[in-house]
């Protein structure tokens, strides 16, 4: 199995590095295609996406990848079942939903059939998730790599030709529905190893519901911290201030791209530990440092280079929503421990714990992000999901390690941020020190301040630490090594 795990994560680092320019390039011509307020009504599509697969799927996808035991053939077909009464809810209720939301954004009558369409993607999603918890079982993220690589290439040609047919935001609905059934056809024909594990024939669609509904409860509240920006700042500035802030949010995921995969990666494989009655704490701890240090050295890099980028890449219309992505971008310093968090948590079997902490993040966005909105406009938005983040880590570190005995070190996710700021200041004072006739050279000085800055800020406080890090991690990819067994059993 610990080959199999560490196959199915390099396998996933590689179809990232694939990903990760293909999406770049994806997102780039949409956006030079489209205007704010085509991201505005996708921000809308988004929210309406995520209800309908949380209504569709109930959480019964997660459920089976927890499960202890293989469900039977008519647990399965019960499950299909109310996934199928789910989207036909779904779509009375977007339905009779439309009219109404095309007059409060005051959009054309045919973003109507959009709204609409939304129960569908939610419900080919589900399905997708739903097919593929037998891969994620046998923790076969090798052959889910390879084929969420073809969902991606699938998903980006049909955005990219949809976005320049039709200039409008149906581009993104008709690409993740090309994403979605790519992955699901490409999973029904996959060949699996041939087992005949234990089946669980006691287990009914109410077992799945008490682990599956906590979780799914927790994606609804991650719904709603999500709509602030299109109900909130809708209401306050309009669709225009809803896209531009839609729009910072794909640039700040730039750097989070990579780990798209990894939730479930992790969740399948600290179950599937858990099954065995193993304990991978060290592991996650090391995990976390080492994904801060590097998705906060992404970050400040982009941070550093998207007053050349945007104009360059994304379009000249795009410059006044760079401020807003700059201090968006501070937020990716706690996106690693979050998401180790919540897998962690979840896999632990603890998914209403992890509902209530799901229920305070949601009330906080809307008091920091809603209220910075409300004062402050759409900085005062992006300041208050920065504080948010801030809260909600120090609130999941204290409640991981009273209910899983595992300790997270958040005053270290603090100080990487810290050292990241105080890069990104000085980087800016040594650019504005140069007149603006060198076209290069502000760019490659705040580059080489920033960075410098950072590297001999990090080595000075945190090197010992890292180096022990590195080596366990290529211990444990080339050699079974006792000490770093033992550290994972503590």
């Amino acid at each position: 199995m610990r080959d199999r795990i560490i196959k199915g994560g390099a396998t996933l680092g590689v179809r990232q590095v694939i990903s990760l320019p293909l999406n770049a390039l994806g997102t780039g011509i949409a956006a030079n295609l489209l205007s704010p307020d085509d991201f505005g009504v996708l921000a809308i599509l988004l929210v309406m996406i995520s209800l309908s697969f949380c209504i569709v799927d109930l959480g019964t996808s997660n459920a089976l990848v927890q499960s202890s035991l293989e469900p039977s053939s008519g647990l399965l077909q019960t499950v299909q079942r109310y996934k199928l009464l789910g989207v036909v809810i779904c779509f009375i209720g977007y339905a009779l939903l439309s009219p109404f939301l095309v007059a409060y954004y005051r959009l054309p009558q045919w973003t109507g059939y959009l709204f609409v369409s939304c129960c569908i993607i939610g419900w080919l999603q589900s399905q997708r998730n739903y097919l593929s918890f037998k891969l994620q079982r046998q923790l076969l993220w090798s052959k889910i790599a390879a084929i969420e690589m073809a969902e991606i290439l699938a998903y980006n040609v049909v955005l990219i030709g949809t976005a320049y047919f039709f200039r409008n935001p149906s581009c993104f609905i008709f690409g993740l529905g090309a994403r979605l059934s790519t992955g699901s056809i490409l999973i029904m024909r996959i060949k699996r190893p041939s087992q005949q594990p234990e089946t669980d024939k006691t287990r009914s669609f109410k077992h799945l519901l008490r682990f599956g509904l906590p979780m799914q409860s927790t994606s609804i509240l991650s719904l709603i911290q999500n709509s602030v920006n299109p109900i909130v700042v809708g209401s306050i500035a309009g669709v225009r201030a809803v896209g531009m802030i839609n729009w910072s949010g794909y640039v700040t995921s730039l750097p989070r791209l990579p780990l798209q995969p990894f939730p479930p990666f992790l969740f399948s494989v600290i179950s599937r530990r858990q099954r065995e009655g193993k304990s991978d704490d060290y592991y996650v701890k090391m995990s976390i440092r080492l994904g801060t240090l590097g998705i906060t050295f992404f970050s400040l890099l982009l941070f550093l280079m998207l007053d050349t980028l945007v104009p360059l890449f994304f379009g000249q219309k795009w410059v006044a929503s760079i401020p807003v992505a700059s201090i968006l971008l501070l937020t990716n310093s706690t996106f690693i421990p979050h998401l180790i968090l919540i897998a962690f948590l979840n896999a632990k079997g603890h998914s209403a714990s992890r509902l209530k902490l799901s229920l305070i993040e949601a009330i906080l966005v809307g008091i920091f992000g809603g209220g910075g909105a409300l004062f402050f406009g759409i900085y005062g938005y992006a300041i208050g999901i920065i504080l948010v983040g801030v809260v909600v880590l120090i609130l999941e570190s204290k409640v991981t390690e009273r209910l899983t005995g595992l300790k997270v070190d958040f005053i270290y996710v603090y100080t990487i941020m810290l050292f990241a700021t105080g890069s990104a200041l000085l980087a800016i004072y040594a650019k504005n020190s140069i007149p603006d006739q060198h076209t290069y050279a502000p760019l490659l000085l705040s580059l080489f301040v920033g960075l410098l800055t950072m590297v001999l800020a990090v080595a000075l406080s945190y090197w010992k630490q890292i180096k022990t890090d590195l080596q366990n991690v290529l211990s444990m990819m080339h050699t079974t090594n006792p000490a770093i067994r033992t550290q994972g059993n503590d």
